[in-house]
């Protein structure tokens, strides 16, 4: 199984990089967030979750193990695919932890591909047996709330999901409300 490749990014697929390794060029599926701040030539390490299938052998690869870990415990459970698990993944993963264990299920359903019978199987099945914790201060808690407003706000406005989330995950400032978010999604897009 591969489980880690470092090596130079050479072509942006679908959703996915091409990444060259001694001359080997591997297809590494990885999340929206990953893949907008995607830079050919670049260098780039990746920890990876390998899925083999009858028919197919697939790639997914992300920044820390971490990730690679909540991924692996999505996808674990019935009725979530890898894509589905990228989806989740595009979102704060605080929050969404944090929804697993309150088990709401209208904030879960808002990832691609999760309706609500999935999200309460995934609530159910992962609640209390989250093997990562993304520690949050009560101010980072607060902003990940302005971001899910604004978020909720520009998805209402009709901005395409996955928009909304690689500018809400590339801002480097910290909103104190809502409006500000969208505000600077209005002015930058």
């Amino acid at each position: 199984m591969i489980g880690y490749l470092h090596g130079t990014v050479i072509q942006q697929l679908d959703q996915a990089l091409l990444l060259l390794v001694n001359g080997v060029g591997y297809k590494v599926r990885v999340t929206t967030d990953l893949y907008s701040k995607l830079i050919n030539n670049e260098e780039m390490s990746l920890f990876i979750h390998t899925q083999v299938k009858e028919d197919d052998i697939s790639l997914y690869g992300f920044l820390t193990i971490e990730e690679m870990s909540f991924f692996q415990q999505l996808i674990s459970v019935s009725g979530i695919g890898p894509k589905t698990g990228l989806g989740i993944l595009d979102m704060p993963l605080g929050l969404v932890q944090q929804a697993i264990e309150n088990e709401d299920l209208t904030y879960l359903a808002q990832a691609p591909g999760l309706g609500k019978k999935t999200a309460a199987r995934l609530a159910l099945e992962l609640k209390g047996k989250l093997k990562v914790e993304i520690a949050q201060s009560p101010q980072q808690s607060l902003n990940k709330t302005v971001q899910e407003e604004a978020m909720e706000a520009l998805l209402n406005l009709g901005y395409e999901k996955g928009t909304v989330i690689r500018f809400l995950n590339a801002v480097d400032e910290s909103f104190e409300s809502a409006e500000q978010a969208v505000m600077s999604f209005l002015q930058n897009a």
